[in-house]
């Protein structure tokens, strides 16, 4: 009833004096009026309701007018539940029209949050894509640099272990040249105190009137007798020791054989007197040559040993001269003839020594040449190291780059297979009518290219057949030459023939 009197309240509030007037009031009518009368405050129907009930209501009056109330008794709740449902049915439209509008625009705004965050996909994407390259960049170039370093390491390291050879070899040689050096002192202090001793006993037996005599008189020069000498000559300076006369003259040994006394012994009165005096100066010229070889051992071994022969030689000559004097002897002519041959072998010496020089000179230039042989090898073995790991180094780099050009190579066709897909994708869903067509431009195109490649056709035929006929033109112009020649040789041949059998 509620609702009945909601929808027949604006239905019949107009007409309601007209109902309270008539004079046939039904049921129905009075419980219509009841209802709207009561339920004055109820919300109002729409307009096209509204306007539906009147004009239904007009309608059923001019029915009642010609009909009578009977005829309608049965339509009004019918007509009455089809305006309520058709309200409720328009309410329920305007709410979902509402609704409707409310989903659209939640659609659009989502879509477009949707947009701004897809957006801002690709742009983190993009930025950790940079990202991500520069890493593996920085990674490389610290892979280089790591690499680098590695190689610059191992250089050091090859450098320090050469430098620690090296350096050990230097400090055996120092122990070598030190205990050469302390083996040498020894043996120049036992010669020391050799000469010492000899030079006692030389007293003892000359007396010191003579000695100063021998020593003012034989003016020979001695700066190289202080130096030290060899084992070897140290072993045969001890085993010889003087035990009389006889052994001193013995053991008078001139580094030169042709060099010995025995041209100077002459059979006179004072003969043991000359005798030590020939083995005294044998004994230090045998002391200065040997002390001139051990010094030759640091400079020049050869070469000392040929000064020392010359010395000895001066001290033979100038003993001889002491001797002559003291005997009070003439000078033979042999003796100037001696002195002639000690002459010459002096220059032969002299040139000896030259020559000996000049292959030690030889030697050092070879020498140092040798050491700058071997540190350009020391070098070469190095640079060679570095390349070595230079090269590694660029064929590891040369994998990781063929390694990173298959991967962009894969990415490349799988991208290329994406899109081709998508294009494919785009093409069908592409309908038939919007697909691209041949424009007019395009067809007026393609006919003159087609125009134009027949031209050519047609000029390369005629081209062929103009080498054709030119070949053929050819041909026959040799092939009637050659009948000519031929036709001509006969004609020799028949002439010739003619000639020779007139003749």
């Amino acid at each position: 009833m509620s609702s009945e009197s909601t929808i027949a309240k604006p239905i019949f509030s107009p007409n309601r004096t007209r109902l309270k007037t008539s004079d046939q009031n039904n049921s129905n009518e009075h419980e219509l009026s009841s209802s709207a009368a009561s339920e004055e405050s109820h919300t109002l129907l729409s307009e096209t309701v509204t306007t539906l009930a009147s004009n239904v209501y007009n309608e059923l009056e001019r029915i009642i007018k010609n009909f009578g109330e009977n005829s309608v008794k049965d339509l009004m709740p019918v007509m009455i539940s089809t305006l309520e449902s058709l309200d409720s049915a328009l309410n329920e439209r305007e709410v979902s029209k509402l609704e409707i509008e409310s989903l659209k625009e939640q659609n659009e705004q989502l879509f477009q949050q949707y947009e701004r965050e897809k957006t801002f996909h690709k742009e983190y994407q993009q930025r950790y894509l940079q990202v991500e390259d520069h890493l593996e960049e920085m990674k490389r170039e610290n892979d280089e640099k790591l690499q680098s370093l590695e190689s610059i390491v191992k250089i050091f390291e090859i450098k320090a272990r050469n430098a620690s050879d090296h350096v050990a070899r230097l400090e055996e040689k120092e122990n070598e040249m030190k205990t050469e050096y302390k083996r040498l002192h020894e043996r120049y202090c036992e010669l020391f105190k050799a000469h010492c001793d000899y030079m006692e006993r030389t007293k003892i037996l000359y007396g010191t009137d003579r000695v100063d005599q021998l020593s003012a008189t034989h003016n020979v020069p001695r700066s190289r007798g202080n130096l030290p000498l060899t084992s070897q000559q140290q072993s045969q300076l001890d085993n010889k020791q003087p035990s009389s006369n006889e052994t001193l003259t013995d053991e008078i040994t001139p580094s030169r054989p042709d060099l010995s006394f025995q041209t100077f012994k002459q059979p006179t009165t004072g003969v043991n007197f000359r005798s030590e005096l020939e083995a005294a100066d044998g004994k230090h010229t045998q002391t200065e040559s040997m002390a001139s070889n051990d010094a030759a051992v640091n400079t020049d071994v050869a070469a000392s040993d040929d000064d020392d022969d010359d010395m000895s030689a001066n001290d033979v000559k100038n003993s001889e001269v002491f001797y002559k004097e003291t005997q009070n002897e003439n000078i033979d002519i042999s003796d100037v003839d001696s002195s002639a041959d000690l002459f010459g072998m002096t220059k032969e010496v002299s040139n000896l020594i030259k020559e000996n020089n000049e292959l030690l000179e030889t030697k050092n230039a070879l020498n140092v040449l040798k050491d700058d042989l071997l540190v350009k090898i020391e070098e070469l073995t190095n640079e060679q190291e570095i390349l070595r790991e230079e090269v590694s180094s660029l064929q590891t780099v040369k994998s990781r780059l063929q390694s990173r050009i298959t991967e962009v190579e894969d990415e490349l066709r799988k991208t290329r297979e994406e899109l081709e897909k998508k294009k494919k994708e785009e093409e069908e869903d592409v309908p038939m009518a919007d697909r691209k067509r041949f424009t007019r431009v395009e067809m007026q195109r393609v006919l003159l290219e087609r125009n134009q490649y027949k031209q050519r056709l047609f000029e390369l035929e005629e081209a062929i057949h103009w080498q054709d006929a030119l070949r053929a033109s050819k041909h026959e112009q040799t092939h009637s030459s050659s009948t000519m020649n031929d036709n001509t040789f006969d004609q020799t041949q028949n002439k010739k023939r003619t000639t020779f059998w007139k003749l």
